[in-house]
């Protein structure tokens, strides 16, 4: 990730890095010297060196005739992240109860598109406990990369615990044969059954895919939801076959 993204990450504007990053570049300067080196007007560059000052990110000289603004040094932006984090840890219970209090009524969103259902996959890889129905001919070739995520997911974490029901057909046999860690267990649905939609279920989420002709993700926020749709899961995993390792 290049310097300029990362600073955009942490909440900085563009003129604001072209700002920092002039004066880091110049060392100190004043309001006219760092306009010049970021290329940007006089008057816009003065409110940004005060806002970059309040952040901590910069400081200027106290001498009133000429005033010198400097860049602190970049272990400074570990330390802003830091009390940043620090403070959303501190309120993070109060957060999560208001998050709470629209429990009831379903949160839905939907990602369109091969970015879209990239990124449902990774929101659902940050839990340690997924139970997933697909078919993975609709999966392969073009979302390799993903199934690679799922794949890797138990052997990089020994507490992820992932259930994997697949259709039974060829992709599905030659990945449950080479898939045979206990934290990643995988069962064949009886042959006269298919996903048309693939699923994913963890924490209070159920992410519906669709990998045909228009691309989506639904994902669907609800612990009744869940629950209900659980229970659909468990019956079909009683029923699934598991698959030999030969």
């Amino acid at each position: 990730m290049n310097l300029n993204n990362v600073l955009k990450r942490i909440g900085l504007d563009q003129k604001e890095r072209k700002t920092y990053l002039a004066l880091l570049t110049l060392g100190e300067g004043t309001v006219k010297e760092v306009a010049h080196e970021a290329g940007l007007k006089r008057t816009h560059v003065y409110n940004i060196l005060e806002d970059l000052a309040k952040k901590n990110l910069i400081s200027k000289s106290p001498d009133a005739k000429r005033i010198t603004y400097f860049a602190e040094h970049p272990k400074r932006l570990l330390k802003e992240i830091s009390k940043t984090s620090d403070a959303i840890k501190s309120v993070l219970p109060d957060l999560v109860s208001l998050y709470g209090l629209h429990e009831a009524k379903p949160r839905v969103r939907l990602l369109e598109g091969t970015r879209g259902i990239e990124q449902a996959y990774d929101e659902a890889l940050t839990y340690d406990k997924i139970d997933m129905c697909a078919s993975l001919k609709n999966v392969k070739h073009k979302f390799d990369k993903s199934i690679d995520l799922v794949s890797k997911k138990p052997k990089k974490d020994k507490n992820t615990h992932i259930r994997d029901l697949l259709t039974y057909d060829t992709v599905g046999l030659q990945y449950a044969k080479k898939e045979t860690r206990k934290n990643h267990e995988i069962r064949l649905l009886p042959k006269e059954f298919d996903f048309p939609i693939d699923c994913f279920m963890y924490g209070s989420t159920v992410t519906l895919f669709s990998l045909r002709e228009f691309e989506f993700a639904l994902i669907i926020e609800n612990k009744d939801i869940k629950a209900a749709l659980g229970t659909f899961f468990e019956l079909a995993w009683r029923q699934g076959v598991v698959p030999r390792s030969k």
